[in-house]
């Protein structure tokens, strides 16, 4: 005689990304999380995620987040997120350093809107080709320069 008992469906993180409109959770191909507090979620359970929406934590980060909602608001965080990817390469500084819990914890307390801040693995696939874009054309647009930084003094040697 079969359970009757409600079998859970296996559900992958991309099918689950999928039940929520756009910008709401995100994926790094195996963990779900929320965009607003950039925390992982159970995406095998969406009462767990629709829980998670409801929590004053959360409500309060999107209250944040939509404070400084538009097309100008989004521009300034992708140039921050940018700035802060370019920044920890110029530096040498390992992307992975932005996922240590007491840096994060750190940047939460401190920094206005730090949740949003992806996670290395989404640093590393979105926003590292453009700062490799980025040089690239700096670098192609000076090489084209016929005016290119030169020491053209004419020094006289004493002999």
């Amino acid at each position: 005689m079969e359970s009757k008992t409600a079998q859970s469906k296996s559900i992958s993180v991309r099918e689950r990304t999928q039940q929520y409109p756009p910008g709401v959770v995100y994926t790094d191909g195996h963990n779900l999380f929320c965009t607003a507090c950039n925390l992982s979620l159970d995406h095998t359970r969406k009462s767990t995620i629709d829980r998670h929406f409801l929590s004053e934590k959360h409500k309060k980060r999107k209250a944040d987040i939509d404070s400084y909602k538009g097309k100008e608001s989004y521009e300034r965080r992708r140039d921050v997120i940018l700035d802060l990817t370019e920044a920890f390469v110029c530096a040498k500084i390992p992307l992975e350093k932005l996922d240590n819990p007491k840096l994060r914890a750190f940047l939460n307390k401190h920094v206005i809107n730090a949740g949003s801040i992806p996670t290395s693995s989404q640093l590393r696939s979105e926003y590292l080709p453009q700062i490799a874009d980025l040089h690239k054309t700096k670098s192609a647009q000076l090489e084209k320069c016929d005016s290119a930084v030169t020491d053209e003094s004419t020094e006289e040697k004493d002999h």
